[in-house]
């Protein structure tokens, strides 16, 4: 059966994405000095991973040519609402320009959270957004 073009690009870029964010997400824990295996962001980047290869692969995508489309799309930054502190909830960007977190009352206000992230940056950025089994995130 023939996919739309479209359709296969869309697919392809998806399981790309996903298998770049599997592999920042391991790059980040070492920097932290942490396993990544032991962090729960990187067990929910590779359970996404794994979701889109094998909607890729469903369609005729090999893992192979997924896997070199995923080398060039690296999220340089991620932005995910958080627990900052017991009472205290936020924001966190991680990525290129460091990890920070900012407390305000953005309270699922997604655009005023990457309004800030785009302050820290120094630049606008275009976000995608990703739902995943611990939330809502914004790579760019």
């Amino acid at each position: 059966m023939s996919h739309p073009t479209w359709l296969t690009r869309r697919v392809l870029a998806d399981a790309a994405t996903a298998m770049a964010t599997a592999r920042q997400s391991a790059v980040v824990s070492h920097a932290r000095g942490r396993d990544h295996r032991d962090d729960p962001a990187w067990c929910t980047a590779v359970a996404e991973a794994r979701r889109a290869t094998a909607k890729a692969e469903e369609i005729g995508i090999n893992l192979m040519t997924a896997l070199d489309a995923s080398k060039g799309t690296v999220a340089r930054y991620t932005l995910y609402p958080a627990r900052l502190e017991v009472e205290v909830r936020g924001w966190r960007l991680e990525g290129a320009a460091g990890d920070h977190s900012h407390p305000g009352d953005f309270d699922r206000d997604a655009e005023a959270a990457m309004t800030w992230a785009e302050g820290i940056i120094g630049a606008r950025q275009d976000w995608r957004h990703t739902r995943t089994a611990c939330g809502h995130r914004w790579d760019a």
